[in-house]
């Protein structure tokens, strides 16, 4: 009878120390799959609730893809003859006022792995002109296979005043969101506007007018409808007269 008491008493020994490495087991897997699905947001903006309808959602005119097998200055010669070509088509000979301002923005993702991403991305932009204030709607930065490792995005949009005419125009400041959980590392987010790229006679002391921004940062959220958010202000410069 003590042999079975003491048999009994060794089996619960082990069964215990069996449970409690199992449960232990368990905790490391939980902390293995955490690390796996890390969250990386660096904005302080993350999981932002965005009600964003169709209509006010502007697509670009053209995009482009950097190729990595060109150089830089290949990839700027043919973006330009993109552009030039829509330009062309657009043209409008009324110097001194401008009812329709073209810019880029353009993007760079990271080049380390995992710095791309396939989530949506949107930006707003702000400008400020003779006439005031101009807020873009949201600008879709998604036209298939964007964002890829170390690659360079560049997106062409306009601005219409409809009903005003400008005669000078900057950038002021710019936003970009990202959804969902798949990250993203922004490397460079810049905004411009080339004098060359009007639909009318244009100048400038610079070219054009810039915001150029190095955020270096992860976008990320925690939920997959959630919006990530970074801000650049502060580092615009020139301006682009008509």
């Amino acid at each position: 009878m003590k042999k079975s008491i003491f048999k009994m008493s060794i089996l619960a020994i082990l069964l215990g120390i069996v449970f409690i490495a199992c449960e232990k087991e368990g905790v490391k897997t939980e902390i293995v799959e955490f690390n796996e699905e890390e969250f990386t947001s660096e904005t302080g903006n993350h999981d932002q609730v965005l009600d964003i309808k169709n209509e006010e959602i502007q697509q670009p005119l053209l995009h482009m893809s950097f190729d990595k097998n060109l150089s830089k200055e290949e990839n700027e010669l043919k973006w330009k003859k993109k552009v030039k070509e829509y330009v062309s088509k657009n043209a409008n000979q009324n110097k001194g006022v401008s009812t329709h301002v073209v810019y880029e923005i353009i993007t760079h993702t990271g080049s380390q792995p995992n710095h791309d991403t396939n989530g949506d991305v949107m930006a707003k932009v702000e400008f400020v002109h003779d006439q005031g204030r101009r807020i873009t709607r949201y600008l879709a930065l998604d036209n298939g296979d964007d964002r890829n490792t170390d690659q360079v995005d560049v997106y062409l949009f306009d601005l219409q005043f409809n009903n005003t005419a400008i005669s000078w125009i900057e950038v002021d400041e710019a936003h970009l969101r990202l959804r969902g959980t798949n990250n993203w590392f922004v490397k460079s987010f810049d905004v411009a506007i080339w004098k060359s790229d009007q639909t009318v006679p244009a100048t400038s002391d610079s070219n054009g007018a810039f915001l150029l921004s190095d955020p270096n940062l992860w976008m990320d959220n925690q939920t997959e409808t959630g919006w990530d958010y970074y801000h650049a202000e502060g580092l615009s410069y020139s301006r682009v007269n008509f």
